[in-house]
């Protein structure tokens, strides 16, 4: 008899774009499927905005860690980010949470620049050095009116 289980994706986030950077808040506590429905969130921003290159902007000081299984659907999916054009990805943490560090080492491919930064001035700052001109967005969206929403993940019972 096989048993198969699912769980309810868990964690919350907030995505918005303003140009070529998308910007993600997370927290809570995450699981695999929590981490699929954000990284299908990222694909569609980008595809719906038809970004060639873009940055990512995440700030994880309010992200209280994931499973295990949430690392390895992390760095499956950034491989995906990747693959659709990110270049750039600024991480705002408290720099002394080490847990937090070390997951987010464990999940990061080496095809794109990445840093940390404890304020997000700074991290704004370094994505925007070596710009991506507006000139690479595929069409003729290059509003930097930013769209917004919020995602709520179904908590434990």
């Amino acid at each position: 008899m096989t048993v198969k289980t699912y769980f309810e994706p868990h964690g919350v986030f907030n995505i918005e774009r303003i140009g070529n950077i998308i910007s993600i808040a997370a927290s809570g506590a995450w699981n695999k499927e929590g981490m699929k429905v954000v990284i299908c969130e990222i694909l569609s921003s980008v595809h719906r905005e038809n970004l060639c290159e873009w940055s990512l902007l995440t700030d994880i000081r309010e992200f209280e860690l994931g499973t295990p299984d949430f690392q390895v659907e992390g760095s499956i999916g950034k491989q995906k980010l990747v693959a659709a054009g990110l270049k750039k990805a600024a991480y705002i943490c408290d720099i002394e949470n080490i847990c937090k560090i070390r997951q987010l080492q464990d999940m990061v491919p080496s095809s794109y620049q990445w840093k940390l930064f404890n304020e997000m001035g700074r991290a704004l700052q370094w994505l925007q050095q070596d710009r991506v001109p507006d000139a690479l967005f595929k069409s003729s969206h290059n509003s930097y009116l930013p769209y917004s929403f919020f995602v709520k993940l179904t908590p434990f019972r």
